[in-house]
């Protein structure tokens, strides 16, 4: 038997407009295995690229059976990457702290090198 990825999908939130966030877990067993691998991406809402890296890879793994245990979880932060203010996404970005204002200020000092 040839080991494929398995999906579990987990539900984490409902919102109060009956939307709902999920996160889908693909497991990977192989026979032979003695260790697991761990993968997860989209961890911060704006930071995409990881996502699809993970499921090229797990399309790695199952073409090349690889004689590990894989855990992968592509999307590991479904509300952070649904995460807008009128139609712009924000990700991680705390919008309450000032902290864009504060890296656009110039300093007092100058470098010297």
């Amino acid at each position: 038997m040839i080991p494929k990825f398995s999906c579990e999908t987990i539900p984490l939130h409902s919102t109060a407009s009956d939307a709902t966030f999920e996160i889908d877990v693909w497991r990977y067993h192989h026979p032979d295995a003695t260790k697991t691998v761990y993968l997860q991406a989209g961890i911060h809402g704006i930071e995409l690229t990881g996502i699809p890296v993970v499921h090229e890879f797990m399309k790695e793994i199952e073409d090349h059976q690889l004689d590990y245990n894989f855990i992968c979880v592509p999307l590991s932060n479904p509300m952070g990457l649904d995460s807008q203010i009128m139609g712009v996404q924000t990700g991680y970005n705390n919008l309450h702290t000032n902290q864009q204002k504060l890296l656009e200020l110039e300093p007092d000092w100058k470098f010297k090198g």
